[in-house]
């Protein structure tokens, strides 16, 4: 099955828009994993425009708290944790084009395309991943038609859509589109 990290990095944005930590990213974080996510990234950068090194470490906090509960959640951090580099063993679908191509007459092409890539990656004895420009209208599609994607990571549409239902709703939403993909 593939599983959902939240990229956190549109609320860091929000949030640093005042100096009111509003929207709080560790609440989401939480909300986020209570909703059924099964990981969170965040991808802080030297401009510090979203996500801050302190964000990192507050939800390597929260995630290391809620696998003592939940075993298995993950934390895309490695620049923060300082993990040391064994070797890729996942590669990650950019899937920006494969998103432009929905609900035009390119889709079956283009999905076609990812699914030789993933193939190809895993004849290679590597994990796929993919995230970029997914959202709850074209990821089903992408995760029956592209064999054993292990986790996309998805934050703008997610954070959008989470403005008219709800961050838990969308969520679980997410999770739900998940589990009804084969995988």
């Amino acid at each position: 099955m593939t599983v959902l990290s939240v990229n956190l990095n549109k609320i860091a944005l929000l949030r640093n828009q005042r100096d009111l930590n509003l929207p709080d990213v560790l609440r989401f974080g939480k909300i986020c994993l209570d909703a059924g996510a099964h990981g969170l990234t965040v991808h802080p950068r030297p401009d510090q425009r979203h996500a801050k090194p302190r964000d990192a470490f507050e939800l390597a906090d929260l995630i290391r708290a809620e696998s003592v509960a939940r075993p298995g959640l993950e934390l895309d951090i490695p620049q923060i944790e300082r993990v040391p580099a064994t070797g890729a063993d996942r590669i990650e679908l950019y899937t920006e084009p494969y998103a432009k191509a929905w609900g035009t007459a390119n889709l079956d092409a283009m999905t076609q395309l990812y699914a030789q890539a993933a193939r190809r990656a895993q004849a290679l004895g590597l994990g796929v991943n993919a995230g970029h420009d997914l959202n709850l209208h074209n990821l089903g599609h992408l995760c029956r038609h592209v064999p054993g994607i292990l986790e996309v990571s998805i934050g703008h549409a997610l954070t959008a859509e989470a403005l008219e239902m709800g961050m838990s709703a969308t969520v679980a939403a997410y999770v739900k589109v998940l589990n009804e993909a084969p995988g």
